[in-house]
């Protein structure tokens, strides 16, 4: 899903938009724009180290992701938006900035975009 984009901390009326990086402005598109195309994930690394962890926590749950994709599929910024602490969300962070995406496009041309990930903990 492409989310909204970061504000000023100024509540945004909630839309059926999108919210791209096109040019260095972020700029809002109409969520149905058939010429708008979500990133997707060309490489996702994996941290199996993370399930361990968790088992050794004795943790289960899950950690979501919100990621600032760049015009070339580059993690540009990565935030916590649903932690499960005990270390665990740092391993994610830390793997998960070495995903690779294809990169959103509005009108064929690449544009930054805000994701979200969900990451399964055992």
């Amino acid at each position: 899903d492409i989310l909204p984009y970061p504000t000023d901390g100024k509540l945004q009326p909630p839309c059926h938009c999108a919210h791209v990086l096109q040019d260095g402005k972020w700029i809002e598109v109409d969520g149905s724009n058939p010429n708008l195309v979500a990133p997707a994930f060309t490489k996702i690394v994996p941290n199996p180290a993370l399930d361990q962890m968790a088992i050794d926590a004795k943790v289960s749950g899950t950690i979501t992701l919100v990621y600032l994709v760049s015009e070339v599929g580059r993690v540009d910024e990565l935030w916590l938006a649903r932690p499960l602490g005990l270390n665990l969300d740092e391993s994610a962070a830390k793997t998960a900035r070495e995903n690779i995406f294809k990169p959103a496009a509005l009108d064929g041309k690449p544009v930054g975009a805000v994701v979200t990930k969900t990451i399964p903990v055992n």
